[in-house]
């Protein structure tokens, strides 16, 4: 086997689990937007230090990591996406997945640490809109 078909068959076996993840987790993102930011307490899974926690882990991939977690920072993520896209607040090229737009997020809000505390639904939204605006 090349190492080219290896990294793309590995690649879709990672799409396909983050699809997996998303199913299971599609009512977890709704609440991230949902709930009021005053709602969320610091250990809540849709607290925005926990869905960042779980971007983290999702995009170094880790075996080890909080399922929930991981899966409720690509829901987050997904929704937000979709979300921006169709409102056009955010035009991601074609081929951006779930991975590259976490790790977007995580990136923006490194470099914005005071920003932490804000509801992690409107951060996302921002982040890639910052990225990929429309």
């Amino acid at each position: 086997m090349t190492g080219i078909r290896w990294v793309e068959m590995r690649r879709q076996k990672s799409d396909e689990h983050i699809g997996r993840l998303l199913l299971r987790l599609a009512p977890v993102a709704f609440l991230a937007f949902a709930v009021p930011a005053t709602a969320q307490p610091a250990d809540s899974i849709v607290a925005t230090s926990q869905l960042l926690m779980g971007c983290r882990l999702l995009v170094e991939n880790s075996p080890d990591g909080d399922m929930m977690q991981m899966g409720a920072c690509a829901g987050a993520v997904r929704a937000a996406l979709d979300i921006g896209h169709s409102i056009g607040r955010v035009c991601p090229p074609e081929r951006v997945g779930v991975l590259d737009a976490a790790r977007i997020v995580i990136s923006f809000v490194d470099e914005r640490p005071e920003r932490k505390s804000e509801r992690f639904g409107p951060l996302t939204m921002t982040a890639i809109g910052y990225r990929w605006p429309c």
